[in-house]
């Protein structure tokens, strides 16, 4: 949560923008799910020690599907392809997305509001998604806390727990 704001910041060499609003699940509940974090392989110079033994089996599949005329999709490389992303320096800076500890899934994820945590919206729009919120969420159900990414940690585990903003931070007014 501490780099939440970061997600939906322009930052100069990031190709996608992020808008700030999303969904938190509990790392379990994502790992009951199929959805696994990426793992990030260091590509920077002399530290080759990974990427070189996976870009050869990335490689070998493609040559084999080639030859063979199968689809790369039977290689099982490709079954890991979605979850591995490269880090390090590039010709145009640094790709360094590791802070982002990205989760991703293959194919649709189903969910009810019981399986979130918390919501994430600019704060000036957080009575109005509480307004949908209260048609759409199960009666009985607590809604889950709306949070803001661009607020600090403290500000996010105090609405986590209820406490109310003017009782949040170092200076209570």
């Amino acid at each position: 949560m501490e780099h939440a704001w970061m997600m939906c910041s322009e930052i100069e060499v990031r190709e996608k923008g992020f808008a700030p609003y999303g969904l938190a699940f509990t790392k379990t509940w994502a790992r009951l799910h199929n959805v696994n974090p990426v793992w990030y392989l260091d590509m920077t110079p002399g530290h080759d020690w990974l990427t070189v033994p996976f870009d050869s089996l990335r490689d070998s599949a493609i040559e084999e599907a080639v030859r063979s005329g199968k689809s790369l999709a039977e290689f099982p490389i490709t079954r890991l392809l979605p979850f591995i992303e490269q880090m390090g320096p590039t010709s145009n800076g640094r790709k360094e997305w590791w802070w982002e500890r990205e989760w991703r899934r293959i194919g649709h994820l189903n969910f009810g509001w019981t399986d979130v945590v918390a919501v994430f919206a600019p704060c000036d729009e957080h009575d109005e998604i509480l307004q949908k919120m209260r048609v759409d969420v199960i009666p009985d159900y607590p809604q889950p806390p709306l949070l803001d990414p661009n607020w600090g940690l403290e500000r996010m585990i105090s609405a986590l727990r209820g406490i109310p903003p003017q009782r949040a931070g170092p200076f209570p007014r």
